[in-house]
């Protein structure tokens, strides 16, 4: 059996990035990927935000039975922008996380996939397919749009 250790590096121009209201927010989300890509989460998400000037953003991150992942993002530049890195020794689709990045409102993504068992082996594919059809995709997508509705309203 051939050993996973995929690592999924992601760079992402955003309109929205999230706040400092919207903490519970980015825990649900990183919860909510986890369990969409058929992952266990080891300890809950934590979410922080940083109001030291010229560092303003965003902190998450959720620890899976498989490893990690963990989002920064940045907020007082003028084009605001995340960070977003998913480490598993689990099967892993870039997909799901490009499309859960969404709800921040991407303008674009640059990204690295990598296979670090195998000398930091390249696997980033050719351009991306997005793929509505995705029965996870349309779950996930669904809760974080209630998630979000819930948090617009308290």
């Amino acid at each position: 059996m051939a050993k996973l250790h995929k690592h999924l590096i992601v760079h992402a121009h955003v309109d929205n990035p999230p706040v400092k209201k919207d903490e519970r927010f980015v825990e649900q989300w990183l919860t909510d990927i986890v369990h969409a890509m058929d992952m266990e989460v080891l300890k809950e998400a934590s979410a922080e935000y940083c109001e030291q000037v010229g560092n303003r953003g965003m902190t998450a991150g959720v620890y899976i039975t498989t490893s990690h992942m963990i989002l920064h993002t940045w907020d007082e530049c003028d084009q605001p922008f995340i960070e977003f890195d998913i480490y598993t020794c689990s099967d892993l689709d870039p997909e799901m996380a490009f499309k859960a990045l969404e709800v921040f409102g991407v303008k674009n993504i640059s990204y690295k996939f990598l296979d670090r068992y195998n000398g930091l082996t390249d696997l980033t594919p050719v351009p991306m397919a997005r793929v509505e059809k995705d029965t996870a995709w349309t779950s996930l997508k669904k809760r974080l749009n209630l998630v979000k509705k819930l948090f617009k309203a308290s």
